[in-house]
């Protein structure tokens, strides 16, 4: 269940705010990588699990 947090979002959008002010701040392109890599692998298991079961 999603808790809202004090400006009404999901700790979900909060979570991706704060990970996009972190990267226009220019400290936080180990986020970005890290964030990046994992959305990558999500997306991949994805495609791959659609074409096996084609």
């Amino acid at each position: 269940m999603a808790r809202k947090s004090v400006f009404g979002q999901t700790r979900e959008q909060e979570l991706r705010n704060f990970i996009m002010e972190q990267m226009l701040k220019g400290g936080g392109w180990a986020a970005a990588l890290f964030f990046g890599g994992l959305i990558l692998a999500v997306v991949l298991r994805y495609v791959g699990a659609a074409m096996i079961g084609a």
